[in-house]
C-alpha cells in the first residue's frame, strides 16, 4: 500500500547516509516492480485452490501480510526510538566539553601542512615533517 511504502521510505532515510539514499531507493523500487510478478500468480493460486471451500482466503492472506508489515514497522520504530534515546544519553557533559576546549592544538603541525602527493610508499595525505 502507498502509506506503508511512504512510512518505510521515511524510516530508511533515517538509517542511511545521504549518499546512499539513491542506491537504496533504486533497489526498493526494483523490489516494488517485481511484486506484481510474484503477487498475481500467488493470489491466483490461493484463490483457485480455495474457491470451492472458502473463497475469502485470499483476503485473509492479504490481511496477514499487512499485519506482518505493520509489526515490522512497529519493531523498527521501537528500535529507532531506543537508539535515539541512547544517543541522547551519550551527549557530552560540561566537564568533557571544557576538557576538550582546554586542549592545546599543536600549531607546528598545522603550519607544516599536509602532503597531498603520492610518496614512494604510495601513501597519501601524510603529515609533512
Amino acid at each position: 500500500s502507498t502509506s506503508i511504502s511512504t512510512m518505510l521510505r521515511s524510516m530508511i532515510t533515517k538509517f542511511i547516509g545521504p549518499m546512499e539514499i539513491g542506491k537504496v531507493f533504486s533497489i526498493l523500487g526494483a523490489f516494488q516492480a517485481t511484486m506484481p510478478l510474484i503477487g498475481s500468480p500467488t493470489y491466483g493460486f490461493i484463490y483457485k485452490s480455495t474457491v470451492a471451500d472458502f473463497p475469502g482466503v485470499f483476503l485473509l492472506f492479504s490481511s496477514g501480510l499487512y499485519i506482518l508489515m505493520m509489526l515490522m514497522l512497529l519493531f523498527v520504530n521501537f528500535r529507532m526510538r531506543k537508539s535515539t534515546n541512547a544517543l541522547k544519553k551519550m551527549e557530552a557533559e560540561p566537564q568533557q566539553l571544557e576538557k576538550f576546549l582546554n586542549n592545546k592544538l599543536d600549531v607546528a603541525k598545522l603550519e607544516t601542512g599536509v602532503n597531498l602527493k603520492n610518496g614512494p610508499e604510495e601513501e597519501r595525505f601524510n603529515e609533512v615533517s
